[in-house]
Parts: C-alpha cells; structure tokens; sequence
C-alpha cells in the first residue's frame, strides 16, 4: 500500500510541474477504444521436412491466425463499448505483435558427441558421431494484434 502512495505522489508532482507545458497544448478527446486478441493457430507438419516447406506451413498458419486475433480484439472491444454504453465505429489502427514462434533456422546439422569413461572413471568426449540433418517443426505459431476502434456514443 505504501509503494502504491508513493507513485501516486510522484505522479501528481510530476503532472503539477509539467502543468504550465499541458496548458499550453490541448489534449486531443478520448474517443477510441484499443483491444487485444490473441490466438494459437496449430503448424501442419508438411510431408516432406525441409526449411522452405516448414516457413511455408509457419506462414499459411499465421495467415489463418490473423483474421481470428482481429475477431477476437472485436469481440472485446465490443464488451468494453457495451459496459461503457458506447457504440463501435470504424478502426482507427491495427499493430500487429510478432511473438511467441520460432522464426531462426528449422533445418540444421549436428552430430552426437560420443562420450567414454576415462582411466579415472571420468565422462570425456572421445570425439563427434556422423554428421545428420535434423528439422524442428513448431507445433503452434501465436498472433496478437492491437485494434483501437473510434467509438461512436449511443444514442
């Protein structure tokens, strides 16, 4: 409880002395409301595995996943315009926020290290197997978009 009069004090501070700047430029109404949706879209695995054909499928699931983060930041909007007894208008602004899937290289080669016990019973790499391809398949891809909608108040 104290932290949270401490910020407020400091925040009433820092707006009485930025007062003069404030009064000198209007501020601009509030008449947008900014809602977030986010949605997990699965990965088809392609049959054949290779890094075109995974950013391929990684690319056709955020194309089906966009529109559904779009609906579902409406949906919310729309929640929050009915409890504030406003109405949506159109959209003003859409970001979209890149997160949540791998984007770095799906293919890669390794090779195992072969390890043996040493004279003194010690683990130590003796040296590397063959050398084989493996690809990684992200199973879900994640899209978050912002949309501010103007409101339009009701009648």
């Amino acid at each position: 409880m104290r932290t949270r009069h401490a910020i407020t004090g400091s925040l009433a501070a820092a707006l009485l002395l930025a007062a003069p700047a404030a009064a000198q430029t209007p501020t601009p109404a509030l008449d947008v409301i900014t809602a977030t949706g986010m949605v997990q879209q699965r990965v088809a695995k392609p049959k054949v595995k290779s890094q075109k054909t995974i950013q391929r499928a990684v690319r056709v699931a955020q194309d089906a996943a966009l529109p559904r983060a779009i609906a579902a930041a409406r949906r919310q909007a729309e929640r929050i315009a009915q409890l504030t007894g406003v109405s949506l208008g159109s959209v003003a602004a859409v970001t979209e926020q890149n997160y949540g899937y791998f984007s770095g290289p799906y293919c890669r080669v390794v090779r195992k290290a072969i390890i043996r016990k040493d004279a003194d019973g010690k683990r130590r790499v003796v040296g590397r197997g063959p050398r084989r391809r493996v690809c990684s398949i992200p199973p879900y891809v994640y899209e978050a978009v912002s949309v501010t909608f103007r409101i339009v108040p009701a009648a």
